[in-house]
């Protein structure tokens, strides 16, 4: 009983993670009762483009623990925001916001270490929104 519910428990995650046909082979003895039982998968292959769900989500995850610095806070005017643990794929951009939230600027970040130039900017509060895609974290700046 044991053997056909880990069978049973075997053929619903592999049709459920791979979707497709799978197949089942019973063997029979001449009474007509069931000896044995073979499982045969067949595997799939998963994308790894970056609109997969998986790798958005992998993506996602790398995101919420991003180690970030801001140096330096407070600033005269130029500041630098390094990305620890930097990936292309996260395809990050960076928007100057004052402190009203109006967009200043927006950077595209290429390396682990960006620099910005507020130099044209009033003394005052301003926030760092860094974003990849749909998420997104707020970082406080003040300009001297």
């Amino acid at each position: 009983m044991r053997k056909i519910l880990i069978i049973a428990l075997l053929a619903l995650i592999g049709h459920i993670a791979v979707a497709q046909t799978n197949k089942y082979l019973f063997t029979y003895d001449n009474a007509g009762n069931r000896i044995g039982s073979t499982l045969t998968l067949k595997s799939a292959q998963l994308s790894s483009q970056p609109d997969s769900v998986f790798y958005q989500e992998e993506l996602n995850a790398r995101f919420e623990t991003l180690k970030l610095k801001l140096y330096p806070n407070p600033t005269k005017g130029n500041i630098a925001l390094e990305i620890q643990q930097y990936n292309e794929d996260m395809n990050f951009k960076i928007e100057v916001l004052d402190a009203n939230g109006k967009k200043l600027q927006r950077i595209k970040v290429n390396s682990d270490v960006t620099n910005m130039n507020l130099n044209n900017y009033a003394s005052g509060l301003y926030f760092l929104k860094l974003i990849s895609g749909k998420q997104y974290r707020i970082l406080k700046v003040i300009k001297q």
